[in-house]
């Protein structure tokens, strides 16, 4: 970030985020919080790999974020996700792949957002993209009622 302070908003964020994490967290059943507590940090960092991906970087001066630019490959790409749905699916079955796939629409409609807005990525997306990313998991279990992962 170019301007270090957070500000009123940016705490306002932070808290929300962490208190929606927590409260999809505490709505699931006993036994399907585990699964989906190991899957929301993959799903974050999962994420970060197809944001690189899909977008150019957004500034023409440089940034803390412009050291991973040229460092996504196709290959990478396709381990890290397929790391996540193999997980996925053998954590939560064939539900595991439904959460995969929420997060990978997740990242792409975040980026193309982003590219609409800024023009690509900004290392300030990368950290949005990953955070927002992991409330995928939790919440598409929540709004499945547990029911349909078998709990």
């Amino acid at each position: 970030m170019r301007d270090s302070r957070i500000g009123s908003a940016g705490a306002l964020a932070i808290f929300g985020v962490i208190l929606l994490k927590w409260s999809a967290l505490m709505s699931l059943p006993q036994e399907a919080r585990w699964q989906t507590l190991l899957l929301m940090p993959l799903a974050g960092r999962c994420a970060l790999s197809l944001h690189l991906a899909l977008l150019p970087y957004a500034r023409k001066d440089g940034g803390l974020a412009s050291i991973f630019i040229g460092c996504s490959r196709p290959l990478m790409l396709i381990i890290s996700l397929s790391i996540l749905a193999g997980t996925g699916f053998y954590l939560l079955s064939f539900s595991g792949l439904i959460v995969a796939f929420g997060s990978v629409v997740f990242v792409s409609v975040f980026s193309l957002f982003c590219h609409r807005q800024l023009g690509g990525l900004t290392g300030d997306t990368l950290g949005a993209a990953c955070e927002l990313t992991e409330l995928v998991p939790p919440l598409v279990m929540v709004a499945c009622g547990g029911s349909c992962f078998g709990f």
